[in-house]
């Protein structure tokens, strides 16, 4: 078995998936979507920029649109399966 190298898409989806049950911390982020604080730092701000995080005074929390990702995303997968 090979190391898997997440795309970026899904990077994204773990990322606002770790927001689902509320806001969180940069620290409790990182772990929960499984990367360094260097790599979640570039894709938080791309998150915040499009509007599917918003960050107050360090806390991060999921919007509409970050949820509205999460659900077409999901729906995407179960089209396309990969196994």
């Amino acid at each position: 078995m090979g190391i898997h190298r997440r795309e970026r898409f899904e990077i994204i989806y773990n990322i606002l998936l770790a927001l689902i049950d509320g806001p969180t911390n940069k620290t409790t982020l990182a772990y929960k979507s499984r990367l360094d604080t260097r790599t979640l730092n570039r894709y938080l701000n791309h998150l915040i920029r499009i509007k599917l995080i918003d960050n107050e005074k360090g806390i991060f929390k999921l919007t509409d649109k970050g949820r509205e990702y999460i659900r077409l995303y999901e729906e995407l997968k179960d089209m396309l399966p990969m196994n």
